[in-house]
């Protein structure tokens, strides 16, 4: 994995920090086909203008894709600009792979025992009296 996707890893799992937003990803890729501004909004109780800004952060992080097309049954030149509908992306969210780190070792015995042997079948030696 390159630094560059490793970055955008990062990114589109921390955009999914916000709660608001979370919850319109969620909508939006629970649904079979592309959602409008109006449907995301209705669908997580949330204002349109809200539901605007966060569609938007999400298309911008590359979570969501947007499409532009007239809603069904406005048609003809008056029927005012395309509205702008949300998808999943074809773009996988998958957790970063970490280089393995220093393996820890930790002693077979712990310090109040009186001493640590370095293996299971090692047992410790009598401690003469004094």
């Amino acid at each position: 994995m390159t630094d560059d996707d490793f970055d955008a890893q990062v990114a589109g799992i921390a955009a999914l920090g916000e709660p608001v937003r979370r919850a319109l990803y969620r909508y939006v890729i629970a649904q079979p086909g592309p959602v409008s501004r109006d449907q995301a909004a209705a669908g997580t109780g949330v204002p349109r203008h809200v539901a605007k800004f966060h569609l938007d952060k999400l298309a911008a992080d590359g979570l969501l894709e947007v499409e532009f097309r007239r809603p069904p049954g406005r048609r003809g030149p008056g029927a005012g600009r395309p509205t702008k509908w949300y998808r999943r992306s074809l773009r996988e969210l998958r957790r970063p792979a970490v280089a393995p780190g220093p393996v820890r070792v930790r002693p077979l015995c712990w310090p109040r025992l009186g001493g640590c042997s370095r293996s299971r079948a090692t047992s410790r030696a009598p401690t003469p009296a004094a």
